[in-house]
């Protein structure tokens, strides 16, 4: 018989009304931190997962509203067609490292 953690199901239900669905795997960030880390610690986790998870959601739905007739990669490529940039300037680009985004951590 299964019990019912009433806890967990206030989680799940907060989760889905706030619109956070990444919240409801909490137990896989507390069970990532060390026994030093603070509560701001586990929050800060438990919220990059959320936006991770979100940008992710995003580009799948603008990927999908493209309405590309198939799939291309950069893997794809062929790099011969190119004259005056080599391969590994394309892949630097591609890279976006040159983008500084001031990120807190």
């Amino acid at each position: 018989m299964t019990t019912i953690n009433p806890t967990k199901e206030a989680i799940k239900l907060y989760a889905k009304q706030l619109r956070t669905p990444s919240f409801t795997d909490y137990e896989a960030i507390i069970r990532q931190l060390d026994n030093e880390q603070s509560y701001e610690h586990f929050l800060r986790d438990l919220m990059r997962r959320e936006v991770s998870q979100r940008q992710e959601n995003q580009q799948k739905r603008r990927i999908k509203a493209a309405k590309f007739p198939y799939p291309k990669t950069l893997d794809e490529f062929d790099f011969s067609r190119l004259i005056h940039i080599s391969p590994a300037t394309v892949w630097e680009l591609a890279s976006c490292d040159f983008i500084k985004i001031d990120r807190v951590l």
